[in-house]
């Protein structure tokens, strides 16, 4: 009479669910890991494109200022009184008849 053990076969296969078990904790962990590291890399590349927007976006209002600013300056050209001043002031013209005094210090 020979009788087998039923133990030590439910051991091997405990111990093989174990072995699988350990092997898809230890894969889960390793794409946790490499996602967390993606994500942590990912989000460094984000925070820099945040500063560059908001750089950017200053520099486009400074552009939209200065282009407002010679819009008006555009408007004003067409005025006779104001080209008579800027003639006047920045290029020391004068009316028939006027004497233009120059200070010098």
């Amino acid at each position: 009479m020979v009788t087998e053990n039923p133990r030590p076969q439910q051991t091997s296969a405990k111990r093989g669910m174990r072995r699988r078990i350990r092997a898809v904790l230890i894969l889960a962990l390793a794409v946790t890991i490499w996602c967390g590291v993606k994500w942590y890399e990912q989000h460094g590349v984000v925070q820099a494109k945040l500063e560059q927007l908001a750089q950017l976006e200053q520099q486009l209002e400074a552009t939209k200022q200065l282009n407002e600013q010679y819009q008006l300056e555009i408007t004003r050209m067409e005025d006779p009184e104001y080209i008579e001043q800027l003639l006047r002031k920045e290029l020391h013209m004068t009316k028939d008849g006027e004497k233009l005094f120059i200070k010098t210090d």
